[in-house]
Parts: C-alpha cells; structure tokens; sequence
C-alpha cells in the first residue's frame, strides 16, 4: 500500500466571508434591480483580485432604503453559495451596499475539487488519474467534510482519493487529500 499526500491545497474563489461593498446610483426607482446587483457585484469582485464570478442571480431587487437585503445566488469555480446583500447607507440618489456569504451554504461540485487534485498530483508525481468516481456530485464546504473517491492513475494504479475540507472562508474552501493505492 502506498500513500500520496497533499496539504492544503484550495478552491481559489472570489470573496472572503468579510463584508465587500459598492456604491451605485439608484435614480427614482427607489431600488436596484436585480441585474444592477448582479453586474455590481460580479465588477466589484473582478476590482478585489479575482476572476468574474461563473454565475450570479440575484433573488430581486434590493429596496434603497438603509437596512434592505436580499439573497444572490453565486457560482464561481466550481463553488456555489448565497450572498446576503445589505443597503447600508442612502446619500441622496446613492445607495451603498455590501455582501457576505452566507455561513453554511457553500457546496463544492466535487469535479472542480478532483481537477485541482489531478493537476496538484500530475505535479508532484509526473502522472494524472485516468478516472476518478465519486458517490456524489457536491460536497457541503464545512470543515471536516470528507469524500472518498475511487481512483484510477495513467499508469493503472487503483486507489482511493480522499478528500478534507479544511476551512471554509466565503467563498475560498480549503482541503487536504490523499490517494492511497
């Protein structure tokens, strides 16, 4: 039996659990709608360092009254989660608004996780796995998660892949794994 390790290895997604924040004109409306949230949010994450999220659909508009939410539903990398948007702050036709993810509700397809692991092991030890076959197709990002995954490398070895869920930050989950053979 032989055991392949790597720690620490991540998702890299688009915002930490944190409060991020705009500012946009509202106009008469006395809202923003949910398009205008969507594309502020997925501009404000391409300002702190990282790529457009995959996918974003607000649940509606966000009322411009301070104290306000609403619920966005965002992909990006292979996680998905809620954002709970808050309207902060109303100066004149001004609305300042900020996010946070939701605590519990990210899940992982567990394809974005062993595309992450096939490329870290193909690093470190010069082949990829040939297959892979695992008993669902997400994973709830909570810390201590585990999954375990049938594998097959290029060169015929049979083994295990198994997966850890570290820590979850927002949108950035953390995890080790091992592949025994």
């Amino acid at each position: 039996m032989s055991k392949k390790t790597a720690l620490a290895a991540s998702i890299l997604l688009a915002t930490t659990a944190g409060l991020a924040g705009c500012s946009v004109t509202f106009g008469s409306s006395g809202e923003l709608t949910s398009a205008t949230l969507e594309e502020g949010i997925a501009e404000r994450m391409v300002e702190m360092g990282a790529e457009a999220p995959d996918s974003i659909e607000c649940s509606g508009s966000l009322s411009a009254d301070a104290g306000s939410t609403t619920t966005c539903e965002v992909e990006h990398s292979g996680v998905r989660a809620t954002l709970v948007v808050y309207a902060e702050d109303v100066d004149g036709d001004t609305l300042n608004y900020s996010w946070e993810t939701e605590e519990g509700s990210q899940i992982v397809v567990v394809d974005s996780i062993m595309a992450s692991i096939d490329e870290a092991f193909t690093a470190e030890y010069g082949e990829s796995f040939a297959d892979i076959q695992c008993p669902a197709d997400e994973v709830l990002a909570i810390a201590g998660a585990v999954i375990s995954c049938d594998a097959v490398t290029d060169g015929g070895e049979v083994g295990i892949v198994e997966v850890v869920v570290t820590s979850v930050d927002g949108l950035w989950v953390n995890f080790d794994w091992s592949f025994v053979s």
